[in-house]
């Protein structure tokens, strides 16, 4: 728009969505807003929206160390692949059904996969087989290509993270690994330090917050829809 700031640091600089917040009381209408925002182009991200043991991503990445953990279970295979994360379709697996030689082709690379990740945990631990798996299908660009991306992968490695510390501190090897990320995402409370979820594109966007949560003072503009 052309508009401009005046900082102390800094002087004057371009305004942008980073230095406008919207507050709200509740988390449905931070929803609403986001929507509309995001209806009309305008970045933005709701802070504090949640944990992040609660969030889909979460349950992607249990269903994928559960595939991990059983090689041999064609079931726990498919339940991963077809996760948005890993991204098989149910035309995907219909396909593998017929017996298509292109898809076949792709499963035997995902089972592939998933034997090598398991090998790959034991040797060199949690992080390097999921980086593996993750370079291997190209997740990261095909995830920020869907809706809501950026926000995906976020959850993503973020619950990776949480999973590679736990895994590094407490010495857990798979079976354990499963039991605590599944522990957590049945309480969430049980892991409350780092597992509030993050916001992505942070400095370019319109924060969404609640009055709970913040009273607005440190942003340069603030509206407040719901008063």
């Amino acid at each position: 728009s052309g508009a401009e700031l005046h900082d102390a640091e800094h002087g004057w600089r371009d305004f942008g969505p980073g230095d406008v917040a919207v507050l709200v009381r509740t988390r449905q209408q931070a929803s609403d807003i986001k929507d509309v925002l995001e209806a009309r182009g305008v970045p933005s991200v709701i802070a504090g929206a949640g944990n992040v043991f609660e969030s889909e991503e979460a349950h992607a990445l249990a269903l994928w160390l559960a595939a991990v953990a059983s090689p041999g279970s064609d079931r726990a295979a498919r339940a991963a692949a077809i996760t948005p994360i890993f991204g098989w379709s149910g035309d995907d697996l219909g396909r593998l059904e017929a017996e298509d030689p292109a898809t076949e082709a792709r499963w035997s690379r995902w089972l592939e996969a998933l034997s090598e990740a398991r090998t790959t945990f034991i040797e060199r631990g949690f992080m390097a087989a999921l980086r593996r798996c993750m370079e291997r299908f190209d997740v990261s660009r095909r995830v920020l290509e869907l809706e809501r991306g950026a926000r995906r992968l976020t959850n993503f490695l973020h619950v990776a993270e949480l999973v590679h510390a736990a895994t590094t501190t407490e010495r857990l090897r798979l079976v354990g690994a499963i039991r605590w990320l599944e522990e957590r995402s049945a309480d969430p409370t049980l892991e409350a330090e780092g597992a509030e979820l993050r916001l992505e594109g942070d400095e370019d966007a319109v924060r969404i917050v609640t009055v709970h949560a913040s009273k607005g003072l440190q942003y340069p503009v603030v509206f407040v829809p719901f008063a």
